[in-house]
């Protein structure tokens, strides 16, 4: 008992006496506090069978905000609250095969090594015509009328914003996607394309269709930001779902900014560690209909 210390026959004065339950409150609210509230901390850094860095790995304990990014050197810093401890930490990341540990394990190494084997992915044969290829644009390709998506989720990690958007029935390659975003600081950002399926029956983006974990820096400024896929090998066919995901900066920007029109077309948003770290396959992905608000994305598609 806290109280088996004091003297039977002991009677402190009044002054004394306050102090004295003053100190036991207080320090019976610290070990309360300490026993709900105990983390640990724990470093450690992802990389590739060859020992390579591997950047913007998704961390985290699954259907749990417990979550973020490994940093552009593959490193990351995670606060494991106590009940978690026998759970198991999730590395997901585009080209690679998803890994769990026990945290268990991680939590008795110093600065561990976290190894993901690359994820090999037998690519459709395509046929090679000599018709000359046909071009089209999907997706948003309208014009700014409102301000930028920027304020919904300030701070948070693996935000990011796609749109709906109507393919062709027959086959076809993706080769650019295009942006309107915008960098108010002189800090860069980091942004990774999204392409992926469009599942007909959730209502909500599929299956990723790049497989590699590509990504791309955001210079101070705001246009429409280019990104060439040809060399990705991306095809798809029907309705797919198109989008950018913001993983981190290299300097203190608070947000990751994207410019809107209005319209129908479906949108989607989706957030790490405000909706939970989910299980790879499981979508996180809600609507995104605030006031009719349309992200300015686009693709341009060969077929």
């Amino acid at each position: 008992m806290i109280f088996s210390g004091i003297p039977s026959g002991f009677k402190p004065n009044s002054i004394a006496s306050g102090f004295f339950n003053l100190l036991l409150i207080a320090s019976f609210l610290f070990l309360a506090k300490s026993e709900s509230y105990g983390q640990v901390s724990l470093k450690g850094s992802v990389v590739s069978e060859e020992g390579k860095e591997i950047p913007f790995v998704r961390i985290g304990i699954i259907e749990t905000r417990v979550a973020l990014m490994s940093d552009i050197g593959g490193n990351f810093e995670l606060q494991i609250p106590d009940q978690y401890k026998n759970r198991s930490l999730t590395f997901q990341v585009p080209g690679f095969k998803t890994r769990s540990v026990l945290l268990s394990d991680l939590i008795k190494e110093s600065n561990p090594r976290i190894v993901l084997v690359e994820d090999i992915i037998v690519l459709n044969d395509i046929v090679v015509s000599n018709k000359r290829l046909k071009r089209k644009v999907i997706g948003n390709d309208g014009e700014r009328k409102g301000s930028d998506v920027d304020n919904d989720f300030k701070g948070d990690i693996n935000m990011a914003y796609a749109i709906k958007a109507k393919g062709r029935k027959a086959p076809y390659v993706v080769t650019k996607l295009s942006v309107l975003v915008r960098n108010p600081y002189s800090h860069p950002y980091y942004i990774r394309p999204l392409i992926m399926t469009y599942d007909e029956e959730t209502g909500k983006p599929g299956k990723n269709l790049l497989s590699e974990n590509i990504y791309f820096e955001v210079e101070e400024g705001r246009g429409w930001m280019d990104i060439d896929l040809e060399g990705y090998n991306v095809t798809a066919e029907g309705t797919i779902v198109i989008g950018v995901e913001w993983l981190g900066t290299s300097g203190e920007v608070p947000y990751f900014s994207i410019s809107y029109d209005f319209g129908k077309a479906e949108s989607f948003r989706r957030t790490m560690t405000s909706e939970g770290f989910k299980a790879t396959g499981k979508s996180n992905w809600l609507p995104y209909n605030s006031q009719r608000k349309r992200p300015l994305i686009k693709a341009e598609i060969e077929y």
